[in-house]
């Protein structure tokens, strides 16, 4: 060893100091810093269990190769942005394979891309080529006013027989609403009817005339491919019927056509 003058310190050299010798009750707090470790010289063993905080993560330093599995509770709410495509795997809910149960299923058979939805009765599937389904499949157009076809333009009749007014095709079944407004000469009787089908179904009756508009209202049951007519006369050929704005409304329908 040696002993500095100036100051009386006592210097050891590294070659006098027993190997293992130094404990920790030697070493001061604080005393060794990063320059004193070598690189990659820390291992698992010496490092505590949850010893390693968050703050001591660098941000987007965590890999996928580091992530074992991830469980779904670990993922907070909000929106996921994904692009998910599937080779061999499935999803589903309730149907356990293709076409099989009660739920969905969508996923790949024999190579070949294949979707499923409902249960055994009633369904829609994909097969790869075809688009299948049955039951009853319904476009939901909201309360009992909204129109699903329609004609606002205005027509006149002076028969005394009856004639058609208007005249639809319907393209699934439910209840509907037939609306129209009408208005009249100031004198004689008027008579309107609906028929579905070639087939009588409502009449008015007699009703007195009306020189403004008048909104009138019939709730009927129709069929997929039934046809609707509205059809009105007057009690003389002198006197004039109106008929405008003519809809059917109702709740659920795939579509309608005017004819």
């Amino acid at each position: 060893f040696a002993i500095d003058p100036t100051t009386n310190n006592v210097y050891i050299d590294a070659a006098w100091i027993k190997d293992a010798t130094i404990t920790n009750a030697k070493i001061a707090n604080l005393a060794v810093d990063s320059a004193k470790i070598a690189d990659a010289a820390i291992t698992t063993a010496k490092i505590g269990t949850a010893a390693i905080t968050t703050a001591k993560i660098a941000d987007a330093s965590v890999t996928d190769a580091k992530i074992v599995n991830l469980s779904a509770n670990k993922i907070k709410a909000g929106t996921i942005s994904v692009s998910l495509e599937l080779t061999s795997p499935i999803v589903r809910y309730g149907q356990t394979a293709f076409a099989t149960g009660t739920g969905f299923w969508i996923g790949n058979v024999g190579g070949v891309a294949k979707f499923s939805l409902g249960n055994a009765s009633k369904y829609m599937q994909w097969d790869g080529n075809t688009i299948l389904y049955t039951g009853t499949l319904s476009r939901h157009v909201g309360g009992g006013s909204n129109k699903i076809v329609g004609d606002a333009t205005q027509i006149q009749t002076s028969s005394a027989s009856y004639v058609t007014l208007r005249k639809c095709i319907m393209e699934e079944h439910g209840t509907v609403t037939v609306h129209w407004q009408y208005s009249t000469s100031t004198v004689g009787f008027y008579y309107f009817r609906i028929l579905v089908n070639g087939a009588s179904v409502w009449t008015s009756g007699q009703l007195s005339p009306w020189a403004s508009w008048k909104s009138q209202n019939v709730s009927i049951s129709i069929n997929s491919g039934d046809t609707i007519e509205l059809q009105g006369r007057t009690n003389n050929a002198s006197y004039n019927l109106y008929v405008r704005n003519f809809e059917v409304r109702c709740n659920q329908i795939i579509g309608s056509k005017m004819l």
